[in-house]
């Protein structure tokens, strides 16, 4: 193990299929990285488009893409700040993605529960290139 002083802060990258999930499943190790002084940066995979809706204010956006995707945006800008304000990158978008390709979005493929009981992409998931 090196005895060399650390210089830098430590950079962490957490990954994350939709928005919520950073906060679920990860938010108390995001919040005491940035604390700690980390360079903290969430990758979110795809803005959660076709996702329960489980709340009576949120229902009229189900099944709307478009809505519940800015609602997810909106919704993961504010679960950030209070998080501490780690960086934020859409998987496929600027700064994710090598700057000579274009910018790609990820769709949520939904879900359904397969015969094991486990969460599996819904058979209508949309198709992938």
């Amino acid at each position: 193990m090196s005895k060399a002083s650390v210089t830098r802060p430590e950079r962490v990258l957490f990954v994350h299929a939709h928005p919520d999930d950073e906060t679920l499943s990860s938010g108390g190790t995001i919040a005491t990285l940035l604390e700690l002084g980390a360079e903290v940066t969430v990758l979110t995979a795809t803005r959660g488009e076709r996702g329960e809706m489980l709340t009576e204010r949120l229902a009229p956006l189900a099944g709307d893409a478009q809505r519940v995707a800015a609602h997810h945006e909106t919704e993961i800008d504010a679960a950030l700040a209070a998080l501490g304000g780690p960086a934020h990158l859409w998987l496929g978008g600027r700064g994710a993605r090598p700057t000579d390709l274009p910018e790609r979005r990820y769709v949520d493929s939904g879900m359904q529960w397969g015969p094991d009981g486990r969460a599996t992409a819904a058979d209508d998931a949309p198709s992938t290139r």
